[in-house]
């Protein structure tokens, strides 16, 4: 596939997004860390408390029930790959470009925009999809780069939800310390032995023990407020091009070349 009939959109469309991400300090929607936890109790009918084996099919039952909202979300985001993608630079590993000025690996991508095609999900997207649909359309600019990465933290806020739950389900199991024939008899075999160590080997690698930091919910995950503003290869790239005429500038730090 050529690019350069694409090019010239593919420059516009990134500018565009790097000026919006700037202005907004990452974004024109923001969640609170308290929101995933009322995602999920919202789930368990306000339940916060666990404590034993016949509370891990319940348990089972909300995490499906989550993944496919947090499915819903992501194949949001898929729709407008499909409009970024024609326009993308040609590279030998796809969405590289995309997943760069977006400060994500390019497998997240890939996996939304494989799943919407192969396994779209089945129940209705979050209402946060419609508010920022709304907000997007009120924007004196837009473009489907915009579209995504503010459909993105959609993304992230479910994905916090269940990575809350997953902390939860550890915790559980690893107080129970159930025998292998008790897990499966208490989950009536939709949890085997492996797939419990499995869990818990990477929960407890991510997201540690309670108490650990990293479980607490954070949009930005940490990032400073300039990295909230510029992303990585815009920071290169000012670098870079400090001296370039031929740059275009915007409190600091370059768009794009022309």
């Amino acid at each position: 596939m050529s690019t350069v009939p694409s090019a010239p959109i593919w420059r516009a469309w990134v500018e565009q997004y790097r000026s919006h991400r700037a202005s907004y300090i990452g974004a024109t929607w923001h969640w609170q860390p308290h929101e995933p936890g009322l995602i999920l109790t919202t789930y368990t009918g306000g339940r916060h408390e666990f404590s034993h084996a016949r509370d891990l099919p319940f348990l089972l039952d909300v995490s499906e029930r989550l993944q496919e909202s947090l499915a819903a979300a992501r194949d949001q985001v898929a729709t407008e790959l499909t409009h970024i993608r024609p326009v993308m630079p040609d590279e030998d590993q796809p969405w590289s470009s995309l997943a760069a000025e977006f400060d994500l690996h390019r497998t997240l991508l890939a996996v939304a925009a494989g799943e919407a095609q192969v396994n779209p999900s089945r129940v209705a997207p979050p209402g946060e999809v419609a508010v920022i649909r709304q907000i997007c359309d009120g924007l004196a600019i837009c473009n489907p780069i915009i579209i995504a990465w503010e459909l993105w933290q959609v993304v992230t806020l479910w994905q916090a939800a269940a990575d809350t739950l997953d902390d939860l389900i550890a915790d559980l199991l690893l107080e129970l310390e159930l025998a292998d024939e008790e897990l499966l008899a208490a989950t009536s075999g939709r949890l085997r032995p492996a797939a419990a160590a499995g869990l818990i080997r990477r929960q407890r690698a991510l997201r540690g023990e309670p108490g650990d930091l990293r479980r607490v919910p954070d949009q930005w995950q940490g990032w400073s407020h300039d990295d909230r503003r510029w992303s990585r290869i815009s920071q290169v790239e000012a670098d870079k091009h400090m001296d370039n005429p031929y740059v275009r500038w915007q409190r600091g730090l370059p768009l794009v070349a022309n």
